[in-house]
Parts: structure tokens; C-alpha cells; sequence
């Protein structure tokens, strides 16, 4: 038997273990830290204790990393719109008789969910309440219009957002985020990649 992993920015490879593995860890597994095993066996008392001491390490995680917390929250709510819009696109293909493109809109709605879950985890492990976004109305065209807005927000993605999102995460230091987004603009090099080859 041979031990494999996934490559990073390629969470799509193996999905539900990664969904699962990381929901197994923000649910259950991070909810209360022990720094002994005596600690873990004696609880009593301990969801008092947490009660008190968590909202501020929630208020001093989001102070030392005030424009980290911005960022991401504003890489979230893009990644959103980018996973309703693809979807939108998907329907639009299937309507238009082209299953596999639909296939790959679809593909690329995953990813966006992804890395929008990425964000969120981030977000959270910083103390930021998420709330949920009502989806914004999508224009869709016809499939090969869409096509072509996909690969024009793939340009954007690569050689703008991404970019600017690192440039500007990087002075506070919070190195989870700048992993988690280049990951996130690796994968969109990729999708780019695909779209630029459909197009010729």
C-alpha cells in the first residue's frame, strides 16, 4: 500500500475527506484545548472557564490582524459570487445541450466553494462571525458568452486579485492566509489554463 496526498491547492482531489477532516476539526476538535491529559480528564468546570476567557481571544485575534480580517472576509463574499455565477452557468450549459461544459462550470463552482469554506475557516479561527450572504442576481448569456466572462474573471483572479490579496496579507503575518490564497490562485491558474484551451 502506498501513501498519497494531496497536492496543495488541490483539496478537489479528494473532497469529502477534506470537507470531513476539516469540519472534524472546527466542530469538534478545536472547540476546547487541553495542554495536559490530568486537564482533559478533569472537564469540570471547564465550559465556565471557556466561556469567559474565549470572546477575548476572539477580540485579540481580530486586533492583531485588523486588515487580514478585511481581506479575507472580502475574499469570501467574492468567492461566493463566483460559485452562484458558475452554477448559473452550469444551468445555462446543460439548457444549451453542452454536458461537458456544464461539467466543467460545475468544476470550477467547486473550487470557488472551496476556497470560499477556506475563507471562512480562516475567519473563524480569528473570532469573526460569519454571516450568510443573500446570493446577488447573475447575468447569464449564452454559453459561449459565458465561457468567455469565466475566462475574463479567471485574467482578473490571476493576475489581479490574487496578487493584491498576498501583497497586502503579508505585512500583518498571518501565514495561514497567505498559504489558504496561494493555494486558492494556484488553482485558478489551472482553471485559466482550461478555459484558454477550450476557447481556440
Amino acid at each position: 500500500m502506498q501513501l498519497c496526498f494531496i497536492r496543495p491547492g488541490r483539496p478537489i482531489e479528494n473532497g469529502f475527506i477534506e470537507s470531513f477532516n476539516g469540519r472534524l476539526r472546527d466542530e469538534c476538535l478545536n472547540v476546547e484545548w487541553f495542554p495536559t491529559l490530568d486537564q482533559a480528564r478533569q472537564r469540570g468546570g471547564l465550559a465556565a472557564g471557556a466561556a469567559l476567557v474565549l470572546p477575548q481571544v476572539r477580540l485579540t485575534a481580530q486586533a492583531a490582524y485588523p486588515n487580514t480580517t478585511g481581506i479575507l472576509q472580502r475574499a469570501r463574499d467574492s468567492e461566493v459570487n463566483a460559485y452562484g455565477q458558475y452554477m448559473a452557468f452550469t444551468r445555462r450549459a446543460k439548457t444549451d445541450g453542452y454536458p461537458g461544459i456544464a461539467y466543467l462550470f460545475t468544476a470550477l463552482a467547486t473550487a470557488e466553494l472551496i476556497h470560499g469554506q477556506n475563507f471562512e475557516k480562516l475567519l473563524a479561527r480569528l473570532g469573526v462571525e460569519i454571516t450568510r450572504r443573500t446570493e446577488r442576481p447573475v447575468q447569464v448569456g449564452s454559453t459561449q458568452q459565458n465561457l468567455i466572462k469565466a475566462a475574463a474573471d479567471q485574467i482578473d483572479s490571476v493576475d489581479m486579485f490574487y496578487l493584491a490579496m498576498l501583497r497586502e496579507l503579508k505585512p500583518e503575518g498571518f501565514q495561514n492566509a497567505v498559504t489558504v490564497t496561494t493555494w486558492a490562485w494556484e488553482t485558478e491558474k489551472q482553471h485559466l489554463g482550461i478555459l484558454k484551451s477550450i476557447q481556440r
